[in-house]
């Protein structure tokens, strides 16, 4: 014997959530939070420009604006979906976020400026400024450097290292006055 058939209940539904009468949802607080937050991310934005760059760039508050953006369609996703989920994750979340977005903008900053790397939108300025400090350097010393760069491929470490070591030695006993400034140590920038 098997039990009667009976017709099946229907599911659940895996979207909007249904509304308690009477029982606050604290979306609104969310949204506050939120908003909050992103003020915070973007101040801090601003500061680490000032701190690392001395001045504040026009463009500081593009991290701390698409994080709002991402935040705010996850906010109106939770509202609609799951109104009565805890109102402060989402805003501790993309605080957590955006200082971590600020952290890593200081950190490329600071690599940046240690580098002498030029900001974005100043590299051909960068690239034709390094060109002119390369041309006043001696050109032998270039063009050996050039030479042992191609020769060095098809040469163990060993041989490679002798081979520099002898193309130096060449650009640096010629008799170019460019050459004596630089023994002398102008166009040594780390020495």
């Amino acid at each position: 014997m098997t039990a009667p058939a009976v017709p099946a209940s229907t599911p659940a539904t895996t979207g909007e959530m249904s509304r308690i009468p009477g029982l606050k949802t604290h979306r609104n607080a969310e949204l506050a939070l939120l908003t909050f937050a992103m003020i915070l991310v973007a101040v801090y934005g601003a500061t680490v420009e000032a701190n690392q760059l001395g001045d504040v760039s026009p463009t500081f508050w593009v991290p701390a604006a698409l994080l709002s953006v991402l935040f705010l369609g996850l906010h109106l996703v939770v509202r609609f979906t799951a109104p009565y989920a805890d109102p402060v994750l989402i805003p501790a979340v993309a605080l957590i976020n955006g200082l971590g977005v600020g952290f890593l903008r200081r950190l490329d900053l600071a690599r940046a400026i240690a580098l002498k790397q030029p900001e974005p939108g100043e590299a051909l300025a960068a690239a034709v400024a390094l060109a002119h400090d390369l041309s006043r350097l001696p050109q032998t010393c270039m063009r050996m450097d050039r030479q042992s760069a191609y020769e060095q491929w098809d040469l163990p470490f060993d041989a490679a290292m002798v081979n520099e070591l002898a193309r130096g030695r060449t650009s640096m006993r010629a008799p170019d006055q460019a050459v004596a400034r630089f023994v002398a140590g102008e166009g040594r920038h780390g020495s």
